[in-house]
């Protein structure tokens, strides 16, 4: 059986990353990086925007097969904004922290 609280709770950490604006900052990174390894401004941009594509693309199919899988097994298929939210919000954070701050063009002292 579906819950609203449910749906509701797993959307505060989804949010942040609707349509990838969490990794705007970043954007400008790797516009530089690609840059430096011999990409165009434009090359690397059709790539990024190619890939945001396949993955825009595969989101619904993966998040239907969760929800039907769960329906099937009796489990609430609002789970499946649940998992959204991890892996739209939580996993690029998590990616983040990972990274030093010289990946990140960040020099030392200045944040």
């Amino acid at each position: 059986k579906a819950e609203t609280a449910l749906w509701l709770a797993a959307m505060v950490p989804m949010l942040p990353g609707v349509n990838g604006t969490c990794a705007i900052p970043l954007k400008a990174r790797a516009t530089e990086l690609a840059i430096a390894q011999g990409f165009g401004k434009g090359e690397f941009s059709a790539w990024s925007n190619n890939l945001r594509a396949l993955v825009g693309s595969a989101a619904p199919l993966l998040y239907g097969q969760i929800w039907a899988a769960l329906q099937k097994q009796g489990k609430n298929p609002g789970l499946t904004f649940a998992f959204a939210g991890s892996v739209g919000a939580v996993v690029p954070q998590l990616m983040l922290w990972a990274m030093r701050d010289s990946d990140l063009g960040v020099q030392p002292g200045r944040r």
